[in-house]
């Protein structure tokens, strides 16, 4: 019987060896064509370009709703001016994550031109179609992502 039970157990830890080595042989996912590198390159682009004339609108709309702009003699009234301040802050705040979105999306052009978009900067791993669909600037793959956000 011990010898049946050693016998059962060394063939099940072929098996489960064998499988494992074949899995680790394949990737996840194939890798990204140059049609698909492409693709995100292009969508990059246009979202970089897009987002920048965003925040130039931005930028030039705070200037021009600055209280320099007011009439001179012009009194605002205490409520007034708090709304221009509160308009006015969470434009900055909108100015600064457009421009942190700016840095990622050229981090992923740099990415592209190294030869390594659509992997994981921590440990190479593919980044998942379905990722880099939802996100393009995507640097990590979905479970650095999510330890990431622990």
């Amino acid at each position: 019987m011990a010898s049946y039970a050693r016998s059962m157990l060394s063939d099940i830890y072929s098996n489960l060896s064998a499988n494992l080595t074949r899995r680790a042989m394949q990737p996840a996912e194939p890798a990204l064509s140059a049609e698909d590198i492409e693709k995100y390159r292009r969508l990059l682009l246009h979202l970089r370009v897009s987002i920048s004339a965003e925040v130039a609108r931005l930028e030039r709309d705070n200037l021009n709703n600055g209280h320099a702009a007011r009439p001179v003699g012009h009194t605002d009234s205490a409520s007034a001016l708090h709304d221009d301040s509160w308009i006015e802050s969470v434009s900055r705040r909108t100015i600064a994550t457009k421009r942190v979105l700016l840095r990622d999306i050229d981090a992923a052009l740099d990415r592209m031109a190294r030869q390594v978009f659509g992997l994981c900067v921590n440990g190479g791993h593919p980044i998942s179609r379905e990722r880099l669909e939802e996100v393009p600037w995507a640097k990590y793959c979905e479970s650095c992502a999510a330890m990431d956000q622990a």
